[in-house]
């Protein structure tokens, strides 16, 4: 069974350092120059691609392994919190806290690596979906979102190196199509379009039909 299908979800509704994502023009403004030095610091943020267990010691608690993943993404995404709407990110960090419940996890899953919360965010700072995903982890630690619309379904799955494999099930023209691959965070938009992914991002009375 694929990690994708393995996930343990968690929530009901929803960044990997190492090279230069190289996003479409957002011009000259302010607010594009502070997306742009965001996405740098978080880029440039030591990052070892290890779980926070092999950071710390073997003999640390499970409790204090997903405390310092907890803390860490509260961290990277409070760098980068005056580009997401205030609700958006309060849910997230409530999602996280239920995500990574001590009373909830198995002691051989691995904590989300900061390397797949780093492509998370990147992904959500360049598609700003306005529709929050579910949220689950492989047992390797990547981060995965899922948005469902009816039938329809698109599951990413977070990888170090700015990189997302993605998985997704869709009605286009009439018949239903599935569709798998594995893109960098920039080609997302373009590897996704011939399937409206507003039918996933957009509020539903912004999806187009």
């Amino acid at each position: 069974m694929s990690e994708v299908l393995a996930m343990r979800a968690r929530g009901a509704g929803l960044i990997a350092a190492g090279r230069t994502v190289e996003f479409p023009s957002m011009g000259a403004s302010d607010d594009a120059h502070l997306i742009r030095q965001s996405l740098d610091e978080i880029e440039n943020r030591p990052l070892t691609g290890s779980s926070v267990s092999e950071r710390s010691g073997a003999a640390e608690s499970l409790a204090e392994r997903l405390y310092d993943t907890l803390a860490d993404a509260k961290i990277m995404t409070a760098r980068v919190a005056m580009h997401l709407d205030q609700g958006w990110r309060d849910r997230l960090f409530a999602q996280l806290d239920e995500l990574l419940d001590v009373e909830d996890w198995h002691e051989d899953d691995e904590p989300v690596l900061d390397v797949s919360f780093a492509t998370f965010l990147r992904m959500i700072l360049h598609q700003k979906p306005e529709r929050r995903p579910g949220l689950g982890v492989s047992h390797r630690g990547h981060l995965i979102a899922a948005w469902t619309q009816g039938a329809d379904r698109l599951t990413l799955e977070f990888l170090p190196a700015d990189t997302i494999r993605w998985v997704l099930s869709c009605e286009v023209n009439g018949e239903r199509e599935r569709a798998a691959g594995e893109t960098p965070v920039g080609r997302l938009p373009e590897v996704l379009s011939p399937y409206r992914p507003a039918r996933w991002f957009a509020h539903a009375n912004q999806a187009p039909a």
